[in-house]
């Protein structure tokens, strides 16, 4: 079963991205959280929703004009 919110450091673990980067993604927006006393938690959902509007791999190349 998996859990319905994550800390940082849990959401560290699930993603590979560090802290840092996921800070910014949380400052910047993209990923949604929300803060509970002093932890901030990050939604299940959130990461889903996170992931799934990510640029795919490989990104579209833009050309020189």
């Amino acid at each position: 079963m998996n859990s319905l919110s994550y800390t940082i450091e849990e959401t560290s673990k699930i993603t590979g991205l560090g802290r840092t980067c996921l800070y910014a993604e949380l400052s910047s927006g993209r990923l949604k959280g929300v803060k509970v006393g002093r932890r901030t938690l990050i939604p299940h959902t959130s990461i889903q929703q996170w992931l799934e509007n990510l640029e795919s791999y490989p990104a579209k190349k833009v050309e020189a004009e």
